[in-house]
């Protein structure tokens, strides 16, 4: 059970790797032509790699971080990790991108959730300033 379960992490793991590799010659093939776009990115190849897609494409910052034991019986385990921690390294996605959506375009989703958390806010400051009132009133009259 528990080697089966070892295939699969490695396997997942082989093909987040491939989705990086190919993440980074899409890039690169990029740089070069000018164009957007490029060669297949196996994303599919596995669960892990279709539920992290997202978080691999074009605008997102990802960061990798890799678990390496320090007992002697993980030697070797440690030694395939870090391997692949290596690998993983030398690959740049590029840079994350901002998404602001400005007055111009969108929905305004994001300007009516923010006109919407203000009023919330204001409202809050001034039931806050109506029960320090209170509280300083009925401290007076306990005089």
């Amino acid at each position: 059970e528990r080697l089966a379960e070892a295939q699969h992490i490695n396997k997942s793991l082989s093909a987040l790797g491939n989705c990086m590799a190919a993440l980074a010659t899409r890039q690169q093939t990029n740089k070069s032509t000018g164009k957007a776009g490029g060669g297949h990115v196996p994303f599919r190849d596995c669960k892990l790699t279709h539920i992290l897609s997202p978080c691999l494409g074009g605008d997102s910052k990802t960061l990798m971080l890799v678990h390496a034991g320090p007992a002697a019986s993980n030697t070797a385990e440690s030694a395939c990790t870090l391997e692949f921690a290596s690998r993983v390294r030398n690959i740049e996605l590029g840079h994350a991108r901002k998404h602001i959506s400005g007055g111009g375009g969108g929905d305004g989703a994001v300007e009516k959730l923010l006109a919407r958390s203000r009023a919330e806010l204001s409202d809050k400051k001034d039931r806050i300033a109506s029960l320090q009132q209170e509280l300083a009133a009925a401290r007076g009259a306990a005089r």
